[in-house]
């Protein structure tokens, strides 16, 4: 409940207000201990770290998440945008690729957003290899 009144603030732009939200998320999924909700919402407060313009915390919490899990095409996403935010699109590109190639499929963001699947291609150049 409080995750998702963060993505609420969040859409409205109203970042300063999501952070408080999903530190409030984050605190409640390190109690519960679940490993996979943690990692969801360590994720999300970097994502509003970026929107907030704090690309360097928001870039030190994706890498912790890319190292020490499984890959997973929305961490490369993140880390692409905050690598491209930060002057950085040549070590965005294989990020982006990565997200590309990760991200296509998953059938709910082809069949609602493939506007951001294009734009991943996009900043990605040319795909990477398995």
């Amino acid at each position: 409940m409080i995750h998702n009144l963060g993505w609420t603030m969040h859409d409205l732009g109203r970042y300063h207000e999501a952070m408080a939200y999903f530190e409030q998320s984050l605190a409640f999924q390190l109690d519960q201990g679940d490993p996979e909700l943690i990692r969801v919402g360590r994720w999300t407060l970097a994502r509003c770290l970026r929107s907030l313009g704090r690309y360097d915390e928001a870039l030190a919490i994706q890498r912790e998440l890319r190292r020490d899990g499984p890959a997973a095409g929305y961490i490369d996403e993140e880390l692409g945008e905050s690598l491209a935010a930060t002057g950085q699109p040549a070590a965005a590109a294989p990020h982006f690729a990565t997200a590309h190639r990760l991200l296509s499929r998953d059938v709910q963001l082809i069949a609602g957003q493939p506007h951001r699947l294009h734009r991943l291609a996009e900043r990605g150049g040319p795909p990477d290899r398995d």
